[in-house]
């Protein structure tokens, strides 16, 4: 505008600042979603087979949780803040907000580590360490009837046809 003399209003200015933030919000969240997207087409096993249905819903659970942690914490789901600190802080955010269980804490940790990778691979992200990140996995309880018991469950009579059922398989 000093070139052509003219000036700009404060309203005009201020227009002009929240169009190209709002644009480059959406820029960058779209860029999140094209990448992930490209991720689960692009994405193989081990054997390079196509992923699975219940492989495709755990990475969908996974998208909707990063988005859901986006909004609660306010940030946008930028490519360029997937490091280190964003995995512990959603991994907190699974377990405090959304009260997730240590193994579905795990789950989404593990599911995370492949996206990773892939944003690293492609040059998105800046490399680092990713055995850093870790979450725990227990073990569930294990219970053990005595063969007393598996006797006297094998003689009981039922009535229902379903725990009868359940009974002859163990």
């Amino acid at each position: 505008n000093e070139l052509a003399k003219t000036q700009t209003s404060k309203s005009e200015l201020e227009k002009l600042l929240s169009e190209k933030i709002l644009s480059k919000t959406k820029t960058v969240a779209g860029q999140f979603d094209e990448q992930f997207n490209e991720f689960l087409q692009q994405h193989k096993t081990k054997n390079g087979h196509s992923l699975r249905n219940n492989t495709m819903k755990k990475y969908k659970g996974l998208f909707n949780h990063l988005k859901s942690f986006s909004s609660h914490s306010g940030m946008a789901l930028n490519l360029k803040l997937f490091d280190k600190a964003f995995l512990e802080s959603f991994k907190e955010y699974l377990i405090r907000v959304q009260n997730q269980n240590d193994n579905t804490v795990s789950k989404y940790v593990k599911a995370a580590k492949p996206l990773v990778r892939y944003f690293m691979n492609k040059g998105l992200i800046k490399p680092y360490i990713l055995a850093e990140i870790k979450a725990v996995e227990k073990e569930g309880e294990i219970y053990v009837l005595g063969i007393k018991n598996i006797l006297k469950l094998q003689t009981l009579p039922l009535k229902n046809d379903r725990l009868k059922q359940a009974r002859d398989i163990f």
